[in-house]
């Protein structure tokens, strides 16, 4: 573990029931801040986009050894200050949002392959000054019949509650999208919970038997 104050690692922690955790270590530690690690699967790989925005880039690891090991990969893409960067594959692209260290521009990226090269979507940033719906907040949902993107909620104070968007349209020049309800998917819980002052992400996952968690 690093000796810097307020610089993240990324760990991990495994359950047979998801409710006792056991921590399992540190598996990726690099000389600049780490956090959200965006973990996904493509061609038979795992792969993990972690935060980076200390560096102002996008980094994509592969997974050697699961979960413990991990190898970067390359750069995916370079902007000042980005992160919590949610990428999915949909009909045969990639997509890539990402967030600002201001949490108020959302951007989108879009490539023909995993490793890029990437390009800025033409109606990129989807939003600007946006405290509400600009900064990802989890894993893009893209089952059944919906995309679904995830927003954390940055007033009054960082982190303070997730929203929902159903993806409408989304091609190489348009993008559209619009509030999956009127009411955030998470709230924060109040008191001395853990989750008392805010809910910062989601990560949903559907089972085999078509439950959900999350």
């Amino acid at each position: 573990v690093n000796e810097i104050p307020g610089q993240g690692d990324i760990g991990f922690a495994t359950s047979g029931d998801l409710s006792s955790w056991r921590y399992g270590g540190i598996v990726l530690n690099e000389p600049f801040h780490l956090s959200y690690p965006y973990v996904f699967r493509s061609g038979g790989e795992i792969y993990m986009i972690p935060e980076t925005h200390e560096i102002d880039a996008v980094l994509l690891y592969r997974a050697v050894r699961f979960p413990r090991e991990w190898e970067y990969v390359r750069t995916l893409v370079r902007a000042e200050g980005v992160c919590d960067a949610s990428i999915f594959q949909f009909r045969g692209k990639w997509w890539l949002f990402a967030g600002n260290t201001a949490c108020d521009t959302l951007r989108l990226y879009h490539a023909d392959a995993l490793t890029g090269p990437w390009r800025e979507h033409p109606k990129s940033p989807i939003y600007e000054g946006n405290l509400f719906f600009s900064r990802p907040a989890g894993r893009i949902v893209t089952g059944e019949s919906k995309l679904v993107r995830f927003s954390q909620q940055d007033i009054p104070g960082y982190g303070r509650k997730v929203w929902a968007f159903e993806i409408l349209v989304i091609t190489e020049n348009t993008y559209e999208e619009r509030p999956l309800s009127d009411r955030p998917v998470l709230v924060p819980a109040g008191g001395t919970a853990w989750n008392g002052q805010g809910m910062h992400h989601i990560d949903p996952h559907r089972l085999d038997g078509g439950t959900w968690i999350a």
